[in-house]
């Protein structure tokens, strides 16, 4: 993976977690998570981001978000969820919450990187 790509990778993975939060804070009452968007949006670097995401994340959980972000990109991509499920070993229904997610609005692409 070219560095470019890693860059954009992490910084679609960044601002996707911080819509999560959000979109999440916004529906609930849960008060607890206030202070993780607000620790998350006081990263003011890649590097202070990832040290952060590393410090709050077991390696299975940042598998999972990248994982996660990589279907919403294959599927906006037109990919069937089955292909997706097995390109990424996956299983379907992993690929179809990220569908359901992606339906709902919770992904949004950037189009302009």
């Amino acid at each position: 993976m070219c560095y470019r790509t890693s860059t954009l990778m992490r910084l679609k993975l960044r601002y996707y977690l911080l819509d999560i939060i959000r979109q999440y804070l916004l529906m609930t009452t849960n008060q607890p998570l206030t202070s993780v968007v607000t620790y998350l949006m006081a990263q003011t670097t890649d590097e202070h981001m990832l040290q952060a995401l590393k410090g709050l994340l077991t390696p299975y959980e940042q598998q999972e978000l990248v994982n996660r972000l990589q279907i919403f990109e294959l599927l906006s991509q037109g990919v069937s969820q089955r292909q997706v499920a097995q390109q990424l070993g996956v299983g379907i229904a992993t690929v179809t919450r990220g569908s359901r997610a992606l339906q709902a609005g919770s992904y949004k692409i950037d189009s302009s990187q």
